[in-house]
C-alpha cells in the first residue's frame, strides 16, 4: 500500500473520481451496450468506434484493481462486467463486439470466421483482431 504525499492524492483520486468517470463513459459510449448486443441480450448494430471494447476492459481491470485494494464497492459492478463479457465470447471464446454482431446480421463492418482468425488466411480488416479471454 502506498502512502506518501505524492502519490496517495493521485491514487485518492483515480478511485474517487477517474474511475466512476470512465465507468459512466463506458456507459455513454455503447461499449456496455456492445457488449450486451454480442451477448445477445440487446438487438441492436455496434455503436461507436470500432475499438470501443478496449476501454471497458481497461475499466474493468481498473475496478479490479480498486476491489484488490480493499474497497469492495466495485464487486457487483465488476461481477457484472465479467458474465456480461463471458456471455459476449464466441464459441472459441474470442472477443470482439463489431465482430460477433456483424456475425449476427447486424452490422457489416468487420466479417470474418473463426477459421479465418486461427488461420490467418484471410484478414481484409487489419485491425480486427482484438480479443479477451474472460474465462
Amino acid at each position: 500500500m502506498v502512502d506518501d504525499t505524492f502519490w496517495s492524492p493521485r491514487i485518492e483520486a483515480a478511485v474517487e473520481a477517474t474511475l466512476p468517470h470512465t465507468v459512466a463513459q463506458c456507459v455513454e459510449t455503447a461499449s456496455v451496450a456492445n457488449m450486451a448486443r454480442a451477448a445477445g441480450l440487446e438487438a441492436g448494430p455496434h455503436a461507436g468506434r470500432r475499438d470501443v471494447d478496449s476501454d471497458l476492459f481497461k475499466v474493468m481491470e481498473g475496478l479490479a484493481w480498486r476491489m484488490q485494494r480493499g474497497d469492495r464497492d466495485s464487486d457487483g459492478e465488476l461481477d457484472e462486467l465479467i458474465k456480461l463479457a463471458t456471455a459476449a465470447q464466441e464459441d472459441d471464446r474470442y472477443l470482439f463486439t463489431i465482430r460477433t454482431i456483424a456475425a449476427t446480421g447486424s452490422s457489416d463492418r468487420c466479417r470474418t470466421s473463426a477459421a479465418d482468425r486461427v488461420c490467418g488466411q484471410v484478414q481484409p480488416w487489419p485491425d480486427c483482431d482484438a480479443h479477451l479471454d474472460a474465462t
